[in-house]
């Protein structure tokens, strides 16, 4: 999902995993969920003992509440529909005819929030760049 990491506490480099909030983990190989004393130093999953976890997002993570409505209202349905959508018109190629008013409209926004999305990220990674331009000049020059 677009933005996710922005809305979790646990930013954009660590997501769940840099969540002060987060406590509890999920066994990636059966799924058993359990909280640990601390998710950064996973022991192995108690159910079947393997140490491949993930951690999961918090219970007030703006994720977990933008999923729900995803998976239950019509507007969440419609994101979905867009969402699937777009990639068929990507891969497969549409015929606009087929396309209803209301998918269309959600393509669109989808589409331009995804540019916007894209125009913002390479807007930082620019900015990191030049900031780390100027500390390499301001350290030649000591």
């Amino acid at each position: 999902m677009l933005r996710a990491e922005e809305m979790c506490r646990g930013g954009e480099e660590e997501g769940a995993s840099g969540c002060p909030l987060a406590d509890t983990v999920h066994c990636v190989s059966c799924d058993h969920e359990w909280k640990p004393e601390d998710v950064a130093v996973v022991e192995a999953c108690p159910s079947c003992r393997q140490r491949a976890a993930t951690v999961n997002r918090c219970e007030s993570c703006a994720v977990n509440e933008v999923q729900y409505y995803r998976e239950h209202t019509a507007t969440g349905q419609l994101l979905e529909r867009v969402l699937e959508h777009d990639f068929d018109a990507e891969h497969y190629g549409v015929d606009p005819g087929s396309v209803p008013a209301d998918l269309r409209e959600g393509l669109k926004i989808f589409r331009n929030e995804r540019f916007r999305w894209e125009k913002e990220t390479r807007e930082k990674a620019e900015q990191r760049r030049e900031e780390q331009r100027r500390l390499r000049e301001m350290q030649q020059r000591r």
